[in-house]
């Protein structure tokens, strides 16, 4: 799964989907295999282009989060994955120290969640961080030359 979450992989999967019956259609109206080839291949550069615009959207707004003055929108990456590591601990013990019954439901959305913060947070730093070295290494480049 992507760092950006299961929203972009799954709306990337629908603009797949639709892209698929327009290929469906195309091999049902055009007749030639070079007029199918054509069109299908500027039909994959438009599904890439809007794949690609939604991963740009997606960072673009954790970049102003990170511009922002207010302190919930720079931490809330780290607030989040906390609250939730905390209920899945907090479930867990209650089951297992007060004998509480906890809907097996309920543990499984808080792993996948967890998982997905966890994923998310540290990729997403990851990214960041390499984002930044790699501009300190092309400008080291430049000052050289």
């Amino acid at each position: 799964m992507s760092i950006f979450g299961r929203e972009i992989k799954q709306a990337s999967e629908g603009v797949s989907a639709v892209f698929d019956s327009i290929g469906g259609m195309i091999d049902s109206t055009f007749t030639s295999q070079e007029e199918k080839d054509a069109a299908l291949q500027k039909l994959k550069e438009a599904e890439n282009e809007i794949t690609s615009i939604l991963v740009n959207a997606a960072t673009e707004r954790h970049k102003t989060d990170m511009q922002s003055d207010n302190f919930m929108s720079k931490n809330i990456r780290p607030f989040t994955l906390a609250f939730i590591l905390f209920m899945l601990v907090l479930l867990y013990l209650m089951k297992a120290i007060f004998g509480v019954e906890v809907s097996p439901a309920y543990l499984s959305v808080l792993e996948e969640w967890g998982g997905i913060a966890i994923m998310f947070y540290f990729g997403s730093r990851a990214l960041e961080k390499t984002g930044s070295i790699a501009t300190s290494i092309g400008s080291l480049i430049k000052k050289r030359k």
